[in-house]
């Protein structure tokens, strides 16, 4: 139920660059098929969920939905960009209310309209007609100190403006690909791929080599003890006392 790091896995651009170079890289993790005996004990192991196991024939009937299916996940791929784009490009404005600069127009402007008063430094401090403490003093101090430096409120609007809009475009660039992450992400479930042994999902191995030490073939070649009574129950295979 729980994915551990969601957001390098899957979101990071970074992640995904380093998941494309490393479908292409000359050296990578390996099961060899004459000596995997299918415990899969490094498929428990794998802190990453590389190891993929083998597939199962689909019949003409799965086939055939599955045909289908992908058809129209790659019709809704653009679909899904474009909502993710349109999302992103909303909550821009709002995640630019967290900007210093932003906030601080947005009190000069609640204060020369008179909806809102803002304290003198000595007001505030003495406590006025009220005392003024936490977030609501700083935003205070702030809107005071703006008053003194004599900057015109107008340059102040126009580079809050101007912090809407990059937040606005920056919005809709994350959206649009986290939209084309998700679509990207349905058509490769979409996507059979058969296999008649375990392997390793190149995109995903990191190469840590904790599946080698899990494995029991692996244990057995280093000497470090001897399982083969393990390594053959798991197999299925008859004990050599059994075969003389």
């Amino acid at each position: 139920l729980f994915v551990g790091r969601p957001y390098c896995r899957y979101l990071c651009p970074y992640g995904a660059i380093l998941g494309l170079c490393s479908r292409l890289a000359a050296w990578h993790v390996r099961i060899p098929p004459g000596q995997c005996i299918k415990c899969r004990l490094c498929e428990d192991a794998c802190p990453y969920g590389a190891i993929r196991e083998p597939t199962v024939e689909p019949s003409p009937r799965e086939r055939a939905w599955g045909r289908r299916r992908l058809a129209a996940l790659l019709v809704l791929a653009p679909a899904w960009v474009a909502l993710g784009a349109v999302l992103g490009g909303g909550t821009g404005p709002a995640l630019s209310r967290l900007h210093p600069t932003v906030r601080l127009a947005e009190d000069v402007r609640l204060a020369e309209s008179g909806q809102a008063t803002w304290l003198s430094a000595e007001e505030s401090s003495t406590g006025g007609s009220f005392q003024m403490a936490g977030p609501l003093k700083n935003r205070n101090e702030a809107v005071v100190a703006f008053r003194k430096s004599g900057r015109p409120a107008s340059e102040l609007y126009a580079e809050a403006d101007q912090l809407h809009r990059d937040f606005r475009v920056a919005g809709t660039w994350l959206g649009a690909w986290v939209g084309l992450v998700v679509g990207v992400k349905l058509i490769s479930l979409a996507v059979r791929r058969r296999r008649t042994e375990y392997v390793t999902d190149r995109a995903a191995c990191v190469s840590c080599g904790r599946c080698f030490w899990y494995c029991p073939e692996e244990q057995i070649r280093l000497g470090l003890y001897d399982a083969r009574p393990a390594v053959e129950a798991l197999s299925g295979a008859p004990p050599d006392a059994a075969k003389t």
